[in-house]
């Protein structure tokens, strides 16, 4: 009798073991996302685990030959006048772009105390396009970075077996895609539509995996997803174009011997989308700690019909850094938030004259606070900057955040 139950128990436990290992393998894809990667792990030991973190080899390669920089892969095309043409004015426009905005951006946010090495937390960028550029500019410490805008995300081709011809059209196109970031600040997104259509320059991720390459961050890993019902990323083989699901692209990479995640999603973010997709803001709110990170916004977060991203903005994030393109300055001109002003503000671009600020105007002439020492945005075109720093009364997230997620290689292993 005895042996029978022990039989029993031994069966049970196999089938326990089968049903939960088929359910982890069903299609390939992985329930939950929340998972700590490092947060949990003493920090020399946390370190040393991130630099053997395996490379994506096929990503990392393309990023770093867009990017102008020597790759083996890429070695014998690397060496024709059409690449060469293109690393000599991307280096050039790369130096510029540094000696102007990011290493001042740089030196401005630890003057100011925007940000630390305790901003160990999430980046959320409205409207950002692939705009990774300004994202790490001024955050650089943080895990997570969600960006989204109306631009496809596109895939990761296999150039190798490239004619040069097509070649040489594909990096013409991406440096004049780059050009208004690099002059201005900013995207265009309606130049952008038109530059995407390109048969290999086929979606933002061209522009943000050149920048991640350009910072000197190698690329742990690059996948496709939906988001369920509960917000909750569900691994997909690719982007399907017919798909009315939340569908994003996340990147994980290591930067300085950190490992970090960028998300990337096609949305229309407008209250009656969201309203269909509830899941993006379950997915949103999934995250603690965030930051808030806005610039040549188009003013959407002055629409009412734009109140549900505008509230998350204003509700779950611990501090906001926006030019006035943002949440308007009313909003963060209360007793719910501690607000800074630096930089000038006299006007707007004609496009957007009835977003003009006149509370804002006042309160920064009251003041008159610094020049900044860059300028991005619309108004760049007038040597004008101006930024709001805005930090949250409220106790909205106590806790660290521990959202940055295992990979699904990993979560294999």
């Amino acid at each position: 009798m005895k042996k029978k139950k022990v039989i029993l128990a031994i069966c049970a436990i196999i089938v326990v073991f089968v049903i939960t290992n088929c359910n982890n393998a069903n299609n390939g894809s992985t329930p939950k996302e929340n998972t700590v990667i490092t947060d949990s792990l003493p920090p020399k030991v946390a370190e040393k685990q991130a630099k053997d973190y395996p490379i994506d080899t096929l990503t990392n390669a393309f990023a770093r030959f867009i990017a102008g920089l020597d790759e083996p892969k890429y070695a014998t095309l690397q060496e024709k006048p059409f690449y060469k043409t293109h690393k000599t004015q991307i280096e050039t426009a790369w130096t510029k772009i540094l000696t102007q905005n990011v290493d001042k951006i740089r030196q401005w946010t630890i003057d100011k105390s925007i940000t630390n090495q305790t901003d160990t937390i999430t980046l959320l960028y409205p409207f950002s396009g692939p705009d990774f550029l300004y994202a790490n500019a001024f955050f650089p410490h943080c895990q997570n970075y969600i960006l989204f805008g109306l631009e496809n995300p596109g895939s990761v081709p296999d150039l190798t077996n490239a004619n040069e011809q097509t070649l040489a059209a594909y990096f013409e196109n991406l440096r004049y895609s780059l050009q208004y970031i690099t002059k201005m600040g900013f995207f265009l997104t309606n130049q952008m539509k038109e530059d995407f259509k390109n048969k290999l320059l086929d979606g933002s991720l061209h522009i943000i995996l050149f920048y991640i390459a350009k910072y000197g961050y190698d690329i742990i890993d690059f996948q496709t997803f939906l988001l369920d019902e509960k917000g909750t990323i569900v691994w997909q083989p690719e982007i399907l174009t017919d798909s009315k699901k939340v569908q994003g692209t996340k990147i994980t990479f290591r930067a300085n011997d950190k490992i970090k995640a960028l998300y990337y999603f096609q949305l229309d973010v407008s209250d009656e989308n969201l309203n269909d997709k509830p899941e993006f803001a379950t997915f949103i709110a999934n995250f603690k700690n965030k930051i808030a990170y806005m610039k040549s916004a188009s003013y959407l977060l002055h629409r009412p019909n734009f109140s549900t991203i505008r509230n998350i903005v204003l509700n779950q994030t611990i501090k906001v850094l926006q030019d006035d393109t943002g949440v308007p300055f009313s909003y963060f001109n209360n007793d719910n938030f501690d607000v800074q002003l630096f930089g000038i503000y006299t006007r707007t671009i004609t496009l957007f004259k009835t977003r003009f600020q006149s509370d804002l105007k006042e309160e920064i002439d009251s003041i008159k606070p610094e020049k900044l020492p860059f300028t991005i945005g619309y108004n760049a075109q007038f040597e004008e900057a101006v930024l709001i720093f805005a930090k949250s009364k409220k106790n909205i997230n106590a806790v660290k955040d521990t959202t940055i997620s295992k990979t699904e290689s990993e979560k294999k292993k």
